[in-house]
């Protein structure tokens, strides 16, 4: 059954073994499948299916043992299948990367639509339910982005590293060594004056 087969017959890599393309002059004519070939590095025609009888035409005159045959078509054939799959995977991984590129684009467009102080107020609101989310709370500064407090992290490295020192070393640090906080001038005035009775 011969057929002229243009490009508006989709041939994919779940239909390029179908009987109705068997006299087709393309192998493949899907963009998503003749570009998982190309990732991959496979030829398209490597992916149809050759029978035995191609095999013994080709190998018999060379005098190749029929056993031998038997196996190069296995060896083949099993090739030709881990390829297949192989660009089956890709083409779906390449589906996938569409969508995902097809949601971002669409985001950035309904993002560029809104006015400039939607825009900032629905990035503190999505960066607040995803800090509620994990339990983590973030000030933020403006147009929602986290404030960076380079003295709130020393301040509690060195308090981390205080407390590894009195876990290694207590004796350094018991309370009758350690002197209490000084009472503040204004505290120790209001003891003096206030009235004995």
């Amino acid at each position: 059954m011969t057929m002229d087969c243009d490009l508006t017959v989709n041939i994919n890599l779940y239909n390029l073994e179908d009987v109705k393309f068997e006299g087709s002059k393309y192998v493949l004519t899907s963009p998503r499948s003749l570009e998982a070939c190309s990732r991959l590095g496979v030829k398209p025609v490597e992916l149809l299916y050759r029978p035995l009888s191609e095999f013994q035409e080709e190998l018999l005159p060379q005098d190749v043992p029929l056993r031998t045959i038997y196996t190069v078509f296995d060896e083949s054939e099993q090739i030709r299948q881990k390829k297949l799959k192989l660009c089956r995977e890709e083409r779906s991984r390449i589906m996938q990367e569409e969508k995902r590129s097809a949601a971002r684009s669409s985001l950035k467009s309904r993002l560029a639509t809104m006015p400039s102080e939607d825009v900032s107020d629905k990035k503190t609101k999505d960066l607040n339910k995803t800090s509620s989310k994990s339990g983590v709370t973030f000030k933020t500064g403006i147009k929602g982005k986290p404030l960076y407090r380079p003295a709130e992290k020393e301040s509690t490295k060195l308090h981390r590293e205080l407390l590894s020192k009195k876990d290694r070393n207590p004796t350094l640090f018991k309370p009758s060594s350690v002197k209490g906080r000084p009472k503040s001038a204004s505290s120790r005035t209001q003891q003096r004056c206030a009235p004995s009775v």
